[in-house]
């Protein structure tokens, strides 16, 4: 199968990095808001379960409940966030959620023991974290030259590690209460930031604003630089009938459940749609979020011979530094390396732990093996802050085309927060019904699922323009071609977008 050609056009001179490191940076402090969000739970559900002198503590349930609150609001969020990013702007958008990340932690702040006051807190956090993906991920993609758009994207889940060490940090120097109401003031640092940041280009020229979009664009590119050519990549890329199959390849049943659009064989939009959804879920499965929400008891019934605050913080430094490395190495080791260390790092702590849990009653083997469950859950989490916890989020909106960045970027988002929230309530029951050994057991499982679905199905978008990735995507779903050998003779030409 052959792609038509078109004339090779001059490279498009590159801008100044740092504008654009600046606006997705600040962008970035919602992930920050988001990580102290989510890791609340780890030394808070075990407080909450306690209880203290004034106050019984709560239910194993009710404990479950608040914890699982968040992803369940994340998910009701993440579903109309692409449409409300297209509507208000990416930017505006992102601004809003301030409000609500500060709402949500007033209520936890003020709600003691009181469980449906904390579920509601949570639940509104949650739904703040849904959107905030979603439009972020867009944003930071938006935004970026081809050289840096894999390090602003994994800069969203840089940020929520972040956002985990801060709150561990704090907690264990301070109490749950005063790093409960000191993370409450970053929404305010956030918006007082942002503020001053520019709407994406890209949105501003879809709708029709072309001196805003060449203004935002002049800033994020440096003073100076000639934007003309790269607004006209943009406007080209918008136009192109690869980005945009019209209404058919927009509505969610047809990309999912058709094998074409259109009467074809595929279509980039399903191609991208299928990729991006399938690898939102087997990165949830690895249970990563379990884990997370429950470091405290992993640690305490594992018995850990390292004390519970110190391992927090050296699992969320782990995992903070991890994603530095991601961040700096993703675009130069390429997408798939990266997804694929991360995923067997994960498999082989999950054994490591799985192991554990079967010897730990061995005579002697807590004595000299009891460092195990903090090193392998910090090789856990660090595995999964290297590839599988911020690839997927900005992968989404590298491999969707214009026209359906919104409502794939929703949908990927909604999937994983649906399955956070399963994995979250499940993972008691699964402990209860199967053992902490069998458990971790099925997590190794899941990990090997990951190693087999990056390894079959997602493509390589390392150094290439957005134009060129569709089209790929284009050839590759029409002429049925694995993504590890070329799809056949054709030759493929990059626009510059």
């Amino acid at each position: 199968m052959e792609l038509a050609t078109t004339p090779e056009k001059e490279p498009i001179p590159e801008g100044k990095a740092w504008p654009q490191y600046l606006a997705a940076g600040l962008g970035s402090l919602t992930m920050l808001c988001t990580g102290t969000v989510l890791s609340w739970a780890s030394p808070g559900l075990p407080h909450l379960r306690r209880g203290d002198n004034t106050s019984a503590g709560l239910s194993g349930e009710q404990a479950s409940w608040v914890g699982a609150a968040t992803p369940l609001g994340a998910v009701a969020g993440s579903l109309c966030a692409g449409r409300l990013a297209d509507i208000l702007g990416r930017r505006n958008l992102l601004l809003l959620l301030a409000a609500p990340y500060l709402l949500g932690w007033a209520l936890v702040a003020l709600a003691g023991f009181r469980a449906p006051l904390l579920c509601a807190g949570r639940l509104v956090s949650g739904l703040s974290t849904g959107v905030a993906t979603v439009a972020l991920a867009i944003y930071s993609e938006e935004i970026s030259e081809v050289r840096v758009r894999g390090r602003l994207g994994c800069l969203l889940d840089f940020m929520i590690a972040t956002g985990f060490l801060v709150f561990y940090v704090l907690q264990s120097c301070l109490g749950l209460g005063l790093a409960t109401a000191i993370c409450a003031a970053t929404p305010v640092v956030f918006f007082c930031s942002f503020v001053w940041m520019p709407e994406s280009p890209v949105h501003l020229l879809r709708r029709g604003q072309d001196a805003r979009a060449a203004e935002a664009l002049g800033f994020l590119r440096g003073a100076g630089h000639d934007v003309a050519p790269e607004l006209c990549a943009m406007r080209d890329y918008l136009d192109d009938k690869f980005s945009v199959e019209g209404p058919d390849a927009r509505r969610v049943q047809d990309c999912l459940f058709r094998r074409g659009v259109g009467g074809g064989g595929g279509s980039n939009t399903a191609a991208a749609a299928r990729i991006s959804i399938g690898l939102a879920v087997v990165a949830q499965l690895t249970g990563i979020q379990p884990v997370n929400y429950n470091t405290v008891d992993i640690f305490r019934r594992g018995r850990s011979s390292v004390d519970a605050d110190t391992a927090d913080m050296i699992y969320s430094s782990g995992q903070c530094l991890a994603a530095l490395a991601a961040l700096l190495l993703v675009d130069s080791l390429g997408r798939r390396v990266v997804l694929l260390t991360s995923a067997a790092g994960m498999l082989l702590s999950a054994l490591l732990l799985c192991a554990h849990s079967s010897l730990e009653d061995s005579d002697g083997y807590i004595a000299r093996f009891g460092w195990v469950p903090c090193f392998a859950v910090s090789t856990f989490t660090a595995s999964n802050g290297f590839g599988l916890g911020p690839v997927p989020w900005f992968v989404m909106a590298e491999l969707s085309p214009a026209e359906a960045k919104g409502w794939i970027s929703s949908t990927c988002v909604c999937v994983s927060w649906a399955f956070q929230f399963a994995t979250a309530k499940m993972y008691s029951v699964m402990t209860a019904g199967l053992g902490d050994a069998l458990t971790f057991a099925v997590f190794a499982a899941t990990s090997l699922l990951a190693v087999v679905f990056v390894a079959l199905c997602v493509p390589e978008t390392r150094g290439k323009t957005r134009a060129q990735i569709q089209r790929e995507l284009q050839a590759r779903a029409r002429g049925g071609c694995s993504w590890w050998r070329p799809p056949g003779p054709q030759r493929v030409v990059e626009a510059s977008a």
